[in-house]
This record gives C-alpha cells, structure tokens and sequence, in this order.
C-alpha cells in the first residue's frame, strides 16, 4: 500500500521488508560490501526507514533536512 499524505510518501510497515529485499544483495559477502560502502550517516538513515519512520521524522531526530533524507 502506498498513500501520499502531506507531501509524504507512505508505505505501509509491511512492505518495508519487500522493499528493502529488493534493494538489497542476495549473499551476505555482497551485503557486507554493500553496507559499508554506505556512510554511517547513511546507514542511520537506512536502519529509521527500515523501522517505518518518514522523512520527517528523521530529519527531526538526526538534525538535518527532511529534503536531506530524501535524498
């Protein structure tokens, strides 16, 4: 289920997983890799989208723009 609600993307926590499946590498060495290919920064970010945060919400917590996480 995705619903826009005041210019925020939502999706549904139960769909959190699917997503991120699909992004991320099959074996663990290539997830290993491609995890600490993020910044810190960038994996923070990763771990509150996972959990169902918006953008938001995440820039609120870690100090920066929402216009930042989105990116």
């Amino acid at each position: 289920m995705r619903a826009v609600l005041h210019g925020e993307v939502y999706v549904h926590p139960s769909m959190t997983r699917a997503l991120l499946e699909g992004m991320l590498p099959a074996s663990r060495a290539e997830s290993k890799n491609t995890w600490s290919a993020l910044i810190e920064r960038e994996q923070e970010v990763l771990k509150m989208v996972a959990l169902g945060h918006t953008s938001t919400e995440i820039a609120a917590q870690l100090s920066l723009s929402a216009k930042t996480v989105k990116t």
